[in-house]
């Protein structure tokens, strides 16, 4: 179990904690960029905040400002976001082989589906039916 104190390093302090207004100057540099490069029909309005760093539970855009990150993350809602050990899981695949596509096997591929989980992860879900 994690004590509060190792749950609070896990996140910015203070947030949180606005230092200009949203979006702000380096915030809006950002989005006048965006319609050159992205779908205009993404979610979060005119001006969506913009995120430059997370940490656990907190994001901070490139003005500073300091949110609670209420957006649940894709892969994240879990652990929060660069939780050390998740980090040091990934470095440590990353070292071995990053990605494989397609048909081709790898060693430890049947390792979910055979029910060989690391310790401390949940069974896998039952088969489709």
């Amino acid at each position: 179990m994690i004590s509060e104190k190792e749950l609070a390093e896990l996140s910015y302090p203070g947030a949180p904690n606005m230092q200009t207004p949203v979006p702000g100057p380096e915030s809006l540099k950002v989005l006048q960029d965006v319609p050159k490069y992205e779908c205009l029909t993404r979610p979060g309005g005119a001006n969506p905040p913009v995120f430059d760093e997370a940490m656990g539970a907190t994001v901070k855009d490139p003005d500073g400002n300091l949110f609670i990150d209420l957006t649940g993350g894709v892969a994240v809602s879990a652990v929060g976001r660069r939780h050390p050990q998740v980090v040091k899981a990934i470095e440590q695949q990353m070292g071995k082989m990053m990605k494989q596509v397609g048909k081709m096997g790898r060693t430890g591929r049947g390792m979910f589906a055979g029910g060989g989980l690391p310790p401390g992860m949940l069974p896998p879900l039952p088969p489709n039916r």
